[in-house]
């Protein structure tokens, strides 16, 4: 009798330990990769698609698309190669800058006047 007893209680343990491994694994996977997804987001461009050299006629019918939630606009004037660094001198809007999370480190951007 005291067999089966202590028997009994490893296959108890044996089947808390399976469903343990099998629920916990997992979602500890998914966390990670969903924090994974949250710092990307936070780090980086949060666009999907960029496309080069359009007209104004195709920006508009890009725009009126169903697909396309936001948009903005950029346009690169040139590159300069400086002995420390790369400088990239674009145009953006509004909303370009936030879709490429560009921030000023100082000063302002010119107004219209």
């Amino acid at each position: 009798m005291r067999h089966y007893k202590s028997k009994n209680i490893l296959i108890g343990i044996a089947i808390i330990l399976t469903t343990l491994l099998l629920f916990v694994i997992p979602s500890i996977g998914k966390d990670m990769v969903e924090v994974n997804f949250a710092v990307i987001n936070k780090i980086y461009p949060t666009w999907h698609a960029l496309y080069r050299n359009v007209d104004e006629s195709t920006v508009m019918k890009l725009a009126a698309h169903h697909d396309v939630k936001t948009y903005g606009l950029r346009s690169d004037a040139g590159y300069m190669n400086l002995e420390d660094a790369t400088v990239s001198m674009m145009y953006m809007d509004r909303t370009g800058m936030e879709l490429y999370k560009v921030k000023l480190k100082e000063g302002q951007l010119p107004q219209k006047e």
